[in-house]
């Protein structure tokens, strides 16, 4: 079980496993209209939107977490007023959720598809549409298995020639622990699991040292459920909908480039 009180350097971890600000341009010039007294809602403690609701004057936000230390960390990264006219929900999306029906004008997600368990996909999809008012939108970004996975050689001659510094060291997590076809094999990410695979196998001094390095941005003890095909996700995520967009990520440097799609699904 991921114990998030361990991630400890957020600071550290740089978009795209945070929002990008393309992603926050949308996020803002889709929620600019709400009105600003009625409630809205964040899955985790994103510093992101937190920030940006506080920007836009909403005064009536929800924070949905299971770790109270993991947000005073993140509350760490706002300014001191950033905080204010927030509820702290804690606990498990699965029981929290259920709680508020029909409350929330918008959901903001970001990444939060791999913490959940596949059998309990449809539980907490259907608590954030149910959680909705009617014309409310659930804005979610999502690594979907959709693309050709890349093989650990082929990932490991491409970090060969280039050099170890901050950007470099998240993207060989986002790609290597993300990514690539130990994922696929596991169908999960096991950040503890697969670190000891680089460790002990027959690769170069400059690998482990990225491996090692990319402790900071994943560290070991975690796990994400990732590797299953979107196809086969994709139906217990947007069914209810009456309308979705999506917006690929396109930036070619980015190491989720078509990988990542933010969505935005609106209930009708």
């Amino acid at each position: 079980m991921s114990n998030w009180d361990n991630m400890l350097q957020w600071e550290v971890v740089l978009p795209p496993s945070r929002p990008t600000e393309e992603e926050l341009n949308r996020i803002v010039k889709e929620i600019s209209h709400y009105d600003k007294k009625l409630p809205v809602a964040v899955l985790g403690s994103t510093p992101e939107f937190r920030e940006i609701l506080h920007r836009l004057n909403f005064s009536n936000i929800y924070i949905f977490e299971k770790s109270i230390d993991f947000y005073n960390q993140m509350s760490e990264l706002l300014p001191g007023y950033a905080s204010e006219n927030e509820q702290f929900i804690l606990g498990n999306w699965l029981e929290t959720l259920p709680i508020y029906p029909r409350r929330f004008q918008f959901v903001l997600s970001d990444l939060t598809m791999g913490n959940l368990p596949y059998e309990d996909r449809y539980s907490f999809y259907d608590s954030i549409y149910s959680s909705l008012v009617p014309g409310g939108v659930f804005i979610d970004k999502v690594l979907a298995f959709d693309f050709p996975v890349p093989s650990l050689e082929d990932l490991f001659r491409k970090y060969e020639d280039l050099p170890i510094n901050l950007r470099t060291i998240n993207d060989f997590s986002s790609e290597v622990l993300f990514c690539s076809e130990l994922v696929m094999e596991k169908q999960m990410v096991n950040s503890t699991q697969f670190y000891k695979i680089i460790r002990e196998g027959n690769y170069s001094e400059k690998i482990k040292m990225f491996a090692e390095k990319a402790k900071m941005i994943t560290p070991e003890g975690f796990i994400w459920y990732y590797g299953k095909s979107w196809d086969e996700l994709s139906t217990d995520y947007l069914s209810k909908y009456s309308r979705v967009i999506i917006y690929p990520e396109t930036e070619i440097k980015s190491p989720y480039c078509n990988r990542t799609k933010q969505f935005f699904c609106h209930k009708q």
